[in-house]
């Protein structure tokens, strides 16, 4: 088999994704307009389908470059 050195570039947009966790609903199964949620904690991380696309790349030890 033979050993071909690649190289993976990915295009696209990067986004923040906010991400909620814990969001006490107050006993509804869904968001309502005009209350107010609290939540247990949050993140804000890097997106867009390119972006995770060259960071599950790296995870798989794939050189890679986004532009």
């Amino acid at each position: 088999m033979r050993n071909i050195m690649s190289k993976l570039i990915t295009v696209g947009n990067i986004y923040f994704d906010h991400t909620i966790f814990g969001v006490d609903l107050g006993g509804h199964n869904f968001i309502q307009t005009g209350f107010e949620y609290s939540a247990e904690s949050g993140e804000i991380v890097v997106g867009g389908s390119a972006v995770n696309v060259a960071l599950q790349a790296v995870a798989l030890g794939m050189d890679v470059s986004f532009v």
